[in-house]
């Protein structure tokens, strides 16, 4: 009997979804080796347009077009690897957390603190 309801009670939480917020980063992701170049913190606008991949919020439940992002700031909070690959996570102006492939990263943004001159 024990075991039958410990094999349920196995089976009911491998099988069950975990909720993934778009503003919140779940504790349980992996953050990428320091032997990466490290963009933390960061300001980063997004400028570019990558037909091969889309940006999309973080649990994926929304993707966005590079035209809707276009011009739009935010701050890097790392590199990750999720269960679909690496990404950057970008917290955007509107506290939403975004997901950039890292393979397209710095296609897509600039980083303007150091891309504009202050005279």
């Amino acid at each position: 009997m024990k075991r039958l309801i410990l094999l349920l009670f196995t089976l009911m939480f491998s099988c069950t979804s975990y909720f993934i917020s778009d503003t919140d980063l779940p504790e349980d992701v992996k953050i990428v080796y320091e032997v990466y170049p490290l963009y933390d913190g960061k300001v980063i606008r997004i400028i570019g347009n990558d037909r091969d991949y889309t940006s999309s919020s973080l649990s994926g439940r929304r993707q966005y077009m590079w035209e809707e992002l276009s011009e739009k700031h935010g701050t890097v909070m790392g590199e990750y690897e999720l269960p679909d690959g690496r990404y950057y996570i970008v917290e955007m102006d509107d506290l939403l957390l975004i997901k950039i492939p890292s393979v397209i990263f710095l296609k897509v943004v600039i980083f303007p603190d150091e891309n504009e001159y202050n005279f």
